[in-house]
């Protein structure tokens, strides 16, 4: 007996290392199986990790296909940003991003329920079926709504949604995944599954009206309510009107506006009035085509609210429909000369690129890496405060366009401010003067203890001494601070 006390606790050993492997094995092989098993019956798709050559939408009404065009670049998977063509019902460049989504909302669907029919009878299957629109006579009918997708190995996958379940919101959908039908698991599918189909034409197709980029154009001429204002691009600048420096960021950021907007709807050209656009763009390409924009406004009844209200669209010169826009797009186009033009009184460019900066009485120059006087060796630059001031130059500091201005009385503080190449020749040149600002009336005293607005208390003009135009601009108030009224305001 005593011979067998010491192969008990090897037994019992034995039988743990044999149960923990059991459990290890269940614990992290059956039950992961299973558990991913159960995940996938609930998928109406196993779209994962194939690539899909079509999907087809039929909405009972309508039919949609979508071929993908990516399919030599290993795209058309879950995730990726491919492109798309519509097939139906009509051929037409598909909305890419919203042909993405569809493709990832039904890989990535899960059912909130599924309904095991393997144990009922085939009758009372059948009638079950029925009874949820899911029976082969109602599936096959032109009227149902149903989701087809074909991968790129040519093999089929569908998804069949039925009638809505008598409690709650969720559709019945029967799944079928490479000609395996899976009548005996209906799925439940929350209202968001049917949501994704259920949209209309314009939502599928490309909405782009037009294919040009701001950088295929090098002249154009507009005419809208605030005049007409006509441009050409000239060594890296917009010239408007044959004499004023455009402003390259706000013309870049008009024409790409244009070109680039999308559609709210597709109108015939029936729709559009039979009077004078509001807007009429005529742009000039580098291949010497002409593209013509016109916008016009026009009134309907809103069918929610039963009111009238203004209607904007779009026409291009040559195109077989019109383009339903809104007034955004319209604010957008309706620019004059004003709008367009250069409102810094340098440039971006010229601002980093700058190297001399001439005043009233003195000068600066930068060189070896820091701004230096070049008309009193002894002064020390305070190296912040120019380049604060090139900053303030640079930004959108003209408020207005006016008619000539008188020039500054001897008492009134002015300050000269040139802009000179690596020639010394004067690349910009400007005279800046401040005057006091008409009272405001106010109801309430002004505080003594309260530093007035400089916007109260002063108007910042200037002119360009480079041109010969007879005009004057007002400066934004922001330029005051940073402007040498005094040569000392600019040393250390």
């Amino acid at each position: 007996m005593l011979g067998l006390d010491w192969k008990k606790p090897l037994i019992l050993a034995t039988i743990l290392v044999v149960l923990s492997g059991v459990v290890y094995w269940n614990e992290f092989s059956v039950k992961p199986k299973k558990e991913a098993a159960e995940e996938n019956n609930k998928r109406p798709f196993d779209l994962k990790t194939k690539a899909v050559d079509t999907i087809t939408i039929h909405d009972g009404k309508t039919r949609y296909s979508f071929k993908c065009l990516d399919l030599d670049k290993k795209l058309c998977k879950l995730n990726d940003a491919s492109k798309w063509q519509m097939l139906a019902p009509e051929t037409l460049a598909a909305d890419d991003s919203n042909v993405n989504a569809l493709l990832a909302s039904m890989a990535n669907f899960t059912a909130s329920e599924v309904i095991d029919l393997s144990t009922e009878e085939p009758a009372k299957r059948a009638t079950l079926l029925k009874d949820y629109g899911l029976d082969p006579e109602t599936r096959n009918k032109d009227t149902s709504l149903k989701v087809e997708i074909k991968t790129q190995d040519g093999k089929l996958q569908r998804a069949f949604i039925g009638n809505v379940h008598p409690i709650g919101d969720k559709n019945f959908v029967l799944s079928e995944i490479d000609n395996n039908l899976r009548e005996k698991s209906i799925l439940l599918a929350a209202s968001h599954f049917k949501s994704n189909l259920d949209h209309n034409l314009t939502y599928w197709r490309n909405k782009k009206i037009s294919l040009l980029t701001s950088q295929d154009v090098h002249s154009f001429e507009l005419v809208s309510k605030k005049g007409k204002t006509t441009a050409i691009r000239r060594d890296g600048q917009w010239i408007l009107n044959d004499s004023y420096v455009g402003d390259i960021e706000n013309i870049d950021n008009f024409i790409t506006g244009t070109v680039s907007m999308n559609a709210k709807e597709f109108l015939k050209l029936s729709s559009v009035p039979h009077q004078a656009p509001e807007v009429k763009l005529v742009l000039h390409t580098t291949d010497k085509k002409i593209h013509e924009f016109s916008l016009f406004k026009s009134r309907r009844k809103n069918e929610k609210t039963k009111l009238e209200e203004d209607w904007f669209m779009i026409t291009i010169a040559g195109a077989t429909q019109a383009y339903e826009t809104d007034s955004l797009q319209r604010d957008h186009m309706n620019l004059g000369l004003s709008d367009l033009r250069l409102v810094k009184l340098i440039t971006s460019v010229e601002r980093f690129s700058a190297k001399k900066l001439k005043f009233k009485d003195f000068s600066i120059e930068y060189k070896d890496g820091k701004w230096v006087s070049t008309t009193d060796a002894k002064a020390k630059i305070n190296q912040d405060k120019v380049s604060q001031l090139l900053e303030k130059l640079a930004g959108n500091r003209i408020a207005k366009f006016l008619p000539e201005v008188k020039n500054p009385e001897a008492k009134q503080e002015s300050v000269e401010v040139a802009l000179l190449g690596d020639k010394d020749e004067v690349k910009r040149k400007y005279l800046i003067w401040k005057t006091d600002a008409p009272p405001k009336k106010s109801a309430v005293p002004l505080r003594k203890d309260i530093k007035p607005d400089p916007a109260d208390v002063y108007i910042l003009y200037a002119k360009d001494l480079n041109s010969t135009r007879k005009e004057t601009f007002q400066l934004d108030i922001e330029l005051l601070d940073a402007l040498p009224w005094k040569k000392e305001m600019l040393t250390q």
